[in-house]
Formats: structure tokens, sequence, C-alpha cells
């Protein structure tokens, strides 16, 4: 082992360099924000958030948009997502109205901005496509 030289340089290190950087993973809001705009007027149950990015506690995370963010949310109680007859059935939630839908939006956005990513996203309210 020779103490006389210098430690490689991390500089010309592929993974230091500026477009490898990983991004920081999306933030619980960004993923309950891009499925309400993806699903559209269909709405969502806690079951499919869970299934799909395994939200556990949707009713938080909806009440955390309509109180801090200003986001209104519909909501009802879906009686197919009840399993067992003494189970209450879990409650569905989609975007009020087209105003929601922008704020959601432009929340969303700046979200991926805050991560990084440039591009901003936009959906179409009547098929929840992006």
């Amino acid at each position: 082992m020779n103490k006389d030289k210098a430690a490689p340089s991390a500089k010309g290190h592929p993974a230091k360099q500026l477009n490898n950087i990983q991004k920081h993973p999306p933030f619980k809001i960004e993923l309950v924000l891009e499925l309400a705009l993806k699903v559209g007027l269909r709405g969502f149950t806690q079951p499919e958030a869970y299934s799909i990015y395994h939200e556990s506690c949707l009713h938080s995370s909806i009440s955390e948009l309509q109180n801090r963010h200003g986001i209104a949310f519909n909501r009802c109680l879906d009686p197919a997502t009840r399993v067992h007859y003494r189970q209450s059935a879990f409650a569905r939630y989609w975007l009020a109205d087209t105003q929601a839908r922008l704020k959601a939006e432009a929340l969303l956005n700046k979200y991926r901005m805050k991560r990084g990513l440039i591009l901003p996203i936009s959906f179409d309210c009547r098929s929840g496509a992006l």
C-alpha cells in the first residue's frame, strides 16, 4: 500500500456525474395527487391505493389535501368494498370539480419541481389520462 498517492477522486466517477444522480423518490402526497388525477371521476378507495403504492391511511392524506392545501374531494361509502356483512364499506374519493383538479395539478407539479423534475404533468379530466 502506497500512502504517498492521493485517494482516487470521485469527480470522474459515473455515479457522481450530474446526469446519473438519482432523484428523490416521490413524496406520499404526490402519489395521492397523481392517483386522484389519473382515475378522474371514477375515484379510488383505500384498498385500491394500497395496491398501487401501499397507502394505509388514505383518509389522513385526503384530509391533509383538503385542510392544508384547499383541494376539495367528494366521498361516499362504496358497498362493493364490503367483504363481510359486519365490515363497514371503504370510502371512495374523487376530486370535487375542475377547480380542485387544477389545484391538484399545480400542487403535484410544485412537488415534482421540488424533486428536480422539470416537465410539468397535465391531466385530461374527462378520461383521467396524462
